[in-house]
């Protein structure tokens, strides 16, 4: 299936839509998208956010269409007094005296149900109704699906009757300042030497506009990974990674980082890291970043690196001799950001500092 005919946009920009389109349809909305890329996440994103903007407690109910058979959804049916058959509502259809007034039924692996499931969420999707059941009417409908193209297990062929029942389609790709922002959010904040790296070789590099190498944020954003690839690189891998990072596995951190995202963003990864436990005049910098003795790294990757140590162990009496060593290498301008990131993420008090007040000044942030 081509996906060339549908919007691509950002978790973030998927958000912004479904809050905005939330008070003015009750029809439903499908989110496509490679395996790993957070759209279950962001769902959750949006409920909370429904709810700060309605002042009303959104419900949240996650159906997995691969898991339910078609009895499941249509009902089981029985005899009732007047010899008629009548289809039992399934419990786990929304109900508003128990889930709520508010909320969002979600139908995730849509397309791995199979197509009598598919087909008894016709006049759900379009009408609202399931037989005997109506949906309530502060509730409202989204759908999940990994593209045909991830090999996710799916036929490749979605059914025109269901296709033609959702306001919009979208395509949901990763971002990378998108994963950085929920990187610093979490508690602990993650790895600065990740953060880093994925700000480094997480974006795409393009040329002449057309696509040239995809970057580590996710490794087949078009589909298609090669035949026997099980570990692949996404958002949902980075944030194991960070996990094994903080378990001190010594010899056996590589091989595990392989089978979280795969042998060669492994391989990357670990020269990176490796440039940054063999930084050693640090220290230097910080006390005399003008001298002859602080050397300036021409290597990109080792530029990054230096940022990021100088990052995790400036302090505010010292962080101006940091920026000044910064701003000696050959991509000072993009380093100086990625600096104000991560020794932000570490303390908040280098909010306040004179340094970063004129960072923002100077970008105009």
């Amino acid at each position: 299936m081509s996906f060339s005919n549908i919007g691509t946009v950002t978790l973030h920009d998927a958000a912004t839509i479904i809050i905005k389109m939330t008070p003015v349809t009750d029809q439903p909305v499908f989110l496509w998208g490679a395996p790993g890329t957070g759209k279950s996440a962001i769902i959750r994103e949006i409920i909370a956010a429904l709810s700060d903007r309605t002042g009303e407690k959104w419900g949240l109910i996650d159906c997995r269409a691969s898991q339910l058979a078609a009895v499941d959804t249509r009902g089981v049916p029985k005899i009732n007094k007047a010899g008629a058959t009548q289809f039992g509502v399934p419990d786990w259809l929304p109900k508003e005296s128990r889930d709520g007034k508010f909320g969002m039924l979600l139908l995730d692996e849509l397309l791995l149900g199979s197509p009598a499931v598919q087909a008894a969420f016709y006049q759900l999707l379009h009408e609202r109704t399931l037989g005997e059941y109506t949906l309530p009417a502060g509730w409202v409908t989204a759908a999940l699906s990994n593209r045909p193209a991830d090999r996710a297990g799916m036929n490749g062929k979605i059914d025109t009757a269901i296709a033609g029942r959702f306001y919009t389609h979208l395509n949901v790709v990763p971002d990378v300042d998108e994963l950085l922002e929920y990187a610093s959010q979490q508690t602990p904040p993650w790895d600065a030497r990740l953060y880093a790296f994925l700000d480094f070789r997480g974006r795409p590099t393009m040329n002449d506009g057309n696509l040239e190498t995809a970057g580590l944020i996710h490794q087949y954003p078009d589909g298609n990974p090669p035949k026997g690839h099980i570990a692949i690189a996404s958002p949902r891998t980075w944030n194991a990674v960070n996990s094994i990072l903080s378990a001190n596995l010594g010899d056996l951190e590589h091989v595990t980082i392989e089978g979280a995202v795969g042998k060669a963003a492994a391989a990357e990864l670990t020269g990176f890291l490796n440039v940054c436990n063999g930084l050693t005049d640090i220290s230097v910098a910080l006390h005399s970043p003008d001298s002859d003795q602080a050397t300036v790294p021409t290597e990109l990757s080792a530029q990054y690196a230096t940022a990021v140590m100088l990052a995790k162990r400036c302090n505010k009496e010292n962080i101006g001799n940091a920026v000044t060593f910064i701003r000696r290498m050959s991509q000072g301008e993009e380093l100086e950001s990625i600096f104000f990131k991560i020794v932000t993420m570490r303390d908040k008090a280098f909010f306040d500092t004179a340094e970063y007040i004129q960072f923002k000044v100077d970008n105009n942030l």
